[in-house]
């Protein structure tokens, strides 16, 4: 057989079993987020094989958003703000006003909730960004103990997360770039996201999360894993 035609069958094989891209664009305190973190989202990660053929993140920063003088915001959380800033600083495609991200960020949830996405982001950090170490602890703090403060070490004890370390970055400077970068990646989504939980397979929203396995499944094109038996023609 011919070189290139060796060459053209790995390709082939290689296009043919890329990961699906799942994004979850989410924030800490968030009781819909919660429930999908402890329903559609676990269900999905859970499933065997899943996580050979996904290639998954979450994003914590959701419907928060950063007081500009174009905007406004320094009122409280206000829904007309919030997308006035989306737009403004990355959903309109042009490159976000100098001001920003500018100060602290205005939380749907208040204080908890901003509290609680820079403690994420600086767990994202710590494991590298890694979805198979992270997501456990995201799983027991927010899903099954709604950001108690009372189970952080236990759930950090629970998931192998240093505690100690995890509460040193959430104190200091350094998660301040860690949020931005969860900020500008949310404000750059396009379409803006509207609500959360926003879910992404593949770049398209999934409208109805409660789907997820099954759609992440119909989207990979590989050898399907144990995990999408149900839905194998």
């Amino acid at each position: 057989m011919k070189a290139t035609a060796v060459l053209g069958m790995l390709l082939a094989v290689a296009t043919a079993q890329e990961k699906v891209v799942l994004r979850f664009y989410g924030e800490a305190g968030c009781p819909p987020c919660q429930d999908l973190i402890v329903g559609p989202l676990e269900t999905t990660l859970n499933a065997p094989g899943l996580w050979g053929i996904l290639d998954y993140q979450y994003i914590p920063f959701g419907n928060a958003f950063f007081i500009t003088p174009q905007c406004g915001g320094d009122q409280g959380y206000n829904l007309t703000q919030r997308l006035c800033w989306d737009n403004l600083c990355g959903g309109s495609g042009q490159p976000p006003a100098q001001d920003c991200f500018v100060g602290d960020p205005v939380c749907q949830h208040g204080p908890q909730e901003c509290y609680g996405n820079v403690v994420e982001v600086c767990l994202k950090n710590m494991t590298g960004n890694d979805p198979q170490l992270y997501q456990p602890f995201v799983h027991c703090w927010e899903g099954q103990h709604q950001l108690k403060n009372i189970s952080f070490d236990s759930c950090a004890e629970k998931t192998s997360i240093n505690a100690q370390q995890l509460k040193a970055c959430a104190a200091t400077a350094a998660s301040r770039a860690l949020l931005l970068d969860a900020a500008r990646e949310t404000a750059g989504l396009m379409p803006a996201h509207e609500s959360t939980p926003w879910v992404l397979i593949n770049g398209k929203q999934l409208t109805n999360t409660n789907l997820m396995l099954k759609e992440v499944c119909t989207a990979y094109t590989g050898p399907p894993p144990t995990g999408c038996a149900p839905f194998v023609n």
